[in-house]
């Protein structure tokens, strides 16, 4: 049996982000903003983190070379984006901006060159399969920080 390689990482891509998805939603927005220990990220802090790399992993797999960005520290959220509204709503948009750009692209440009600033060079597949991990390792992150909040729920089950 021969495996689709573009519907198995859309899906992917798709059930990480429903994952996440359902977490966002079910916190507070005292909890988004919440940073545990007080020097922590917050949850709004990642999801932006989330949402801005989606955007750039689309631009790169349309073929498009996003904005220079230097990384000075963690990436933060900003203030437009500390609200629960608002960041899922991002979210969403952002994922499926992802998820355009891969279901747009020809099967014969999934091991195109990417060349990246800083690093080894990349391709479209490369970059929609780290986009579905990305969404995941930041959703263990809302799931950790839910819990240290006392709410023990799996929201997106």
């Amino acid at each position: 049996m021969a495996i689709d390689i573009k519907a198995h990482i859309s899906d992917r891509i798709r059930t990480a982000a429903a994952c996440y998805a359902g977490d966002l939603a079910a916190m507070s927005e005292e909890a988004l903003a919440n940073s545990l220990g007080g020097v922590a990220r917050s949850p709004y802090d990642y999801t932006y983190e989330v949402i801005f790399v989606n955007r750039r992993f689309a631009a790169r797999i349309r073929g498009e070379e996003p904005a220079p960005f230097k990384m000075d520290g963690w990436i933060m959220a900003p203030e437009e984006y500390k609200n629960r509204d608002y960041a899922v709503s991002e979210f969403n948009s952002s994922v499926q901006e992802v998820l355009d750009a891969w279901e747009a692209l020809p099967e014969d440009q999934y091991e195109r060159v990417i060349p990246l600033p800083h690093g080894e060079p990349t391709s479209p597949f490369k970059l929609a399969a780290h986009c579905a991990s990305h969404i995941t390792y930041h959703d263990g992150q809302l799931n950790y920080h839910q819990a240290a909040l006392g709410d023990s729920d799996m929201h997106w089950n």
